[in-house]
């Protein structure tokens, strides 16, 4: 089971923003993962609806594409570092344990950023892989 809650933050130039928090299985040393959207390019979309469990089959990027707003590009950074007092509870950590930190941003064709997401990971459990096509 996993569980995404929909709930208003603020970023840090006090821009209003939808979070929406995934936590599969609700498990010790499981990820955590937050994804952030502009209240205007998700109103009145499942990702607002408090019920527990994904918005809709494929997330954000199955409702983003119904608001005209098209995931086109990606850009990620992964970052290990040591944990937050909050995390290290979170994830049950044992001391000294690092943990590796995702952070995306997804954008349209145009530019406009219409997701960021940040996702906790323990870092002796945690793989990152990519394969893409390089460019002309």
């Amino acid at each position: 089971m996993s569980a995404t809650i929909a709930r208003p933050s603020r970023s840090s130039s006090g821009r209003r923003l939808v979070c929406g928090t995934h936590s599969p299985g609700f498990t010790p040393r499981a990820p955590t993962h937050t994804s952030y959207y502009r209240p205007e390019h998700v109103e009145g979309t499942p990702i607002l609806e408090p019920t527990p469990g994904t918005a809709t089959p494929g997330g954000g990027f199955a409702v983003l594409p119904l608001q005209g707003l098209e995931p086109d590009h990606i850009s990620e950074t992964v970052q290990a570092r040591m944990p937050t007092p909050q995390e290290l509870a979170e994830l049950e950590l044992s001391a000294g344990e690092p943990v590796v930190e995702l952070r995306r941003t997804t954008y349209t064709v145009d530019g406009l950023a219409v997701e960021f997401a940040r996702g906790i990971h323990v870092a002796s459990r945690f793989s990152w892989s990519y394969s893409f096509k390089l460019p002309d």
